[in-house]
């Protein structure tokens, strides 16, 4: 019985940080330095990002026949809140190489190979989240009638979590001739987790 083990960590970190300043009424179109022409505004944001994983995997087999190999990752990020943040990653497959089975030994001498394998697996995706969407979040600015305020724009779902995938995946492959003529034949099939939100309305509004 043979094994290998792999373990690992990473850690990522991103910020961003955007200033601009707008000016109109250019004397001139090749005069296109800002400071020569009448200012009109400016604006700014910053935003940050992190992710932090622990991932690791161990397989083996036996006479190499039957075959093991299983994983496990915990990723960490910073679009989810903390009770949320975490997500857990399984998965497993299984492997048996028929062909190196000794009643086989006549057809491995001919050329023909034989597998059957099992794997189960669950993935996440946080793709299209923004990075502040679980927090609440205010608007501020001088637009409210030339005077400075706050407004809320998002309430944001302190819930959000990673969205999971199940994966079943179950198949057989076939070798014959020293594989100059294969099969593989497996069938697949996955379901689909999909976070549930809930959208939020306020505001005051006149009464003629």
């Amino acid at each position: 019985m043979t094994f290998n083990a792999m373990f690992g960590h990473s850690f990522m970190h991103r910020s961003y940080h955007n200033i601009s300043v707008e000016a109109t009424d250019f004397p001139a179109q090749a005069l296109d330095v800002v400071g020569v022409g009448t200012y009109y505004g400016h604006s700014g944001s910053k935003a940050a990002y992190a992710m932090e994983s622990w991932f690791g995997r161990i397989s083996g087999s036996w006479k190499s026949r039957y075959l093991l190999t299983a994983t496990l990752r915990a990723d960490g990020s910073s679009k989810f809140a903390k009770d949320y943040r975490w997500g857990w990653f399984p998965s497993i497959s299984l492997g048996w190489n028929i062909t190196n089975e000794p009643f086989m030994a006549k057809a491995k001498a001919a050329g023909t190979d034989m597998k059957f394998r099992l794997s189960y697996g669950k993935t996440g995706n946080q793709e299209g989240i923004g990075y502040y969407a679980w927090q609440p979040k205010l608007s501020a600015g001088n637009g409210y009638d030339k005077q400075a305020g706050f407004a809320v724009t998002d309430f944001g779902n302190s819930q959000l979590t990673w969205e999971k995938a199940d994966q079943f995946d179950a198949g057989m492959d076939l070798g014959f001739f020293h594989d100059k003529l294969t099969f593989i034949n497996a069938s697949l099939n996955a379901s689909v987790l999909y976070p549930n939100t809930e959208s939020h309305s306020v505001g005051i509004f006149p009464i003629i």
